[in-house]
């Protein structure tokens, strides 16, 4: 269950909740996927894999100053890559940080009306997601560790697996007290590819990204020397904000 279920109705225009997604894969054929700094041994002041910057202003309009909070992030494996003991770090931060590289996927909205007076919105959540090139920070908050070491290969820690899904959740519950929770939804022999099809999902604390803000995932992989790639899906709730001209 994700807190996205208990969002209701706050005021005389509530909410005004929009959920978008975005999907990214880099190529026309999706198998390539987009791929990572091919060596990602240490953490890097300007260099991430992802950033969901809130591009809002401080207006009167509605359309303007939002709150985006992510839902999820989900990537499936295209190009295992190397390295071990692979871990994403999560940062907030307020500034909005992409700078340069990566793919910019386009948002696509899950939600329409026909109520009278219903007028389309702009995202003003953007996604960046490849090899990135980020501005030194502002103030970021380090906000989560996440290890996905031992899911991949046949030692369980050379690096990610083909086909495997690794889904951030943010706000949800899973694998009982905050734990990982995997499964492997085919029926396969032990070996090599006891994991390939497997879906590990990471419970996230929910996030937050105001105005201007960032949220800004950093990788480090030990001995990581092959790029891992992956089919990217991000999936994000845009709240309006209570101070809409403050």
């Amino acid at each position: 269950m994700s807190y996205i279920d208990y969002l209701g109705t706050n005021g005389k225009e509530g909410l005004k909740a929009r959920y978008w997604k975005f999907v990214a894969t880099e190529a026309a054929d999706a198998a390539e996927g987009v791929s990572m700094n091919a060596d990602p041994v240490a953490l890097a002041e300007t260099c991430a894999w992802a950033t969901i910057d809130n591009t809002a202003t401080v207006t009167g309009d509605s359309d303007q100053n939002v709150i985006v909070m992510p839902v999820y992030i989900k990537l499936q494996c295209t190009v295992a890559g190397n390295g071990s003991e692979w871990s994403f770090n999560f940062y907030l931060d307020n500034a909005t940080r992409w700078a340069s590289g990566g793919t910019t996927p386009p948002a696509v909205r899950t939600w329409f009306d026909t109520t009278s007076g219903f007028t389309e919105k702009a995202p003003k959540g953007e996604v960046h997601v490849g090899d990135l090139v980020v501005t030194t920070n502002s103030a970021e908050n380090l906000i989560a560790r996440t290890n996905v070491a031992g899911w991949g290969g046949t030692t369980g820690l050379s690096g990610f697996a083909l086909g495997n899904e690794y889904i951030f959740a943010f706000g949800a519950e899973f694998g009982g007290s905050g734990g990982t929770y995997r499964d492997t939804p085919r029926n396969v022999t032990a070996g090599a590819e006891e994991t390939i099809g497997s879906r590990q999902i990471i419970p996230m604390d929910p996030v937050w990204i105001g105005r201007q803000c960032s949220l800004v995932m950093k990788p480090v992989g030990i001995s990581a020397s092959v790029a891992p790639a992956f089919n990217v899906e991000v999936a994000v709730v845009e709240l309006g904000h209570s101070r809409e001209d403050a």
